[in-house]
């Protein structure tokens, strides 16, 4: 009596279950276990959302542009990949998972100074023909950030603080095109006369970590 061979098996998947887990494993030895951890988890989520999404090669070359263009725009004056990071919320996401590893112990040194800016900054548009621009044209966003100060505070033997400050009267603070407003950096600007350079003035104190984290 002949027997029929059992039917093969033919997978209907058009992707490769082994082929990420292939690709991370490539990584040496030598690597560090940080860079392990973080590359790897990179390299995973990327190939899940390419094939989630199945993602074009066409998409994947448009992505690959804007790379390289902000790549080509930027300078030692202008980051335009982080600007792009920006426009997605990666930068202030971060700030938002750190912030409790740089809370203030009661003890740091603290400044306190008189901005008397020569005038309140309005809302900034960021230039439409630049990746960041054409990314927020893509998503069908506005390009407006509201009003605000960057600061920079440094004193010898503690931690260098960068931020940046809101205009409590701004339109655009609910709606900041790159997420980075937080309600403890917006201020009222008081309204000031007789001086000759500025209409209105803040007080803002500023605290700062000991580089050693004693206090």
């Amino acid at each position: 009596m002949s027997t029929s061979n059992p039917p093969s098996v033919i997978s209907d998947s058009r992707f490769d279950p082994s082929f990420t887990s292939h690709v991370i494993a490539a990584t040496g030895p030598n690597a560090s276990p940080r860079a392990r951890k973080v590359i790897g988890s990179l390299i995973q989520h990327m190939h899940d959302f390419a094939r989630e999404n199945e993602i074009t090669i066409a998409e994947w070359m448009g992505a690959v542009d804007m790379m390289n263009w902000a790549g080509r725009m930027s300078d030692e004056k202008r980051n335009e990949g982080q600007l792009v990071c920006d426009v997605l919320g990666l930068e202030s996401r971060n700030h938002l998972q750190t912030r409790g590893r740089n809370l203030l112990p009661r003890d740091c040194f603290r400044d306190s100074r008189t901005l008397l800016p020569s005038r309140c900054p309005g809302a900034s548009q960021r230039i439409k023909h630049r990746p960041a621009g054409k990314l927020l044209e893509i998503l069908d966003r506005h390009p407006y950030r509201p009003a605000h100060i960057h600061l920079i505070v440094q004193r010898e033997g503690y931690k260098p603080v960068t931020t940046q400050i809101f205009d409590s009267e701004d339109q655009y603070l609910e709606n900041d095109s790159v997420f980075a407003v937080k309600d403890s950096l917006v201020v009222e600007f008081k309204k000031i006369e007789g001086n000759e350079k500025a209409v209105r003035e803040l007080e803002y104190p500023i605290h700062l970590r000991p580089v050693d984290g004693k206090v």
